[in-house]
């Protein structure tokens, strides 16, 4: 089973005629080797996309 590490909760709070609304939203990060290896993917392309427009 994997493990997922909570990062922080994001509450919002919102006035407007019909009344108050609260939002909460939890924020899930995926077990660290997958983060790391998705972040490195990302990392990669960028860099590939910057060589192309350099050209």
């Amino acid at each position: 089973m994997a493990k997922f590490l909570f990062l922080f909760k994001v509450k919002l709070l919102e006035l407007d005629k019909s009344g108050i609304h609260v939002t909460e939203y939890s924020i899930v990060l995926p077990p660290q080797a997958l983060l790391q290896a998705k972040l490195q993917e990302e990392i990669s392309a960028a860099h590939q996309r910057l060589s192309h427009q350099s050209e």
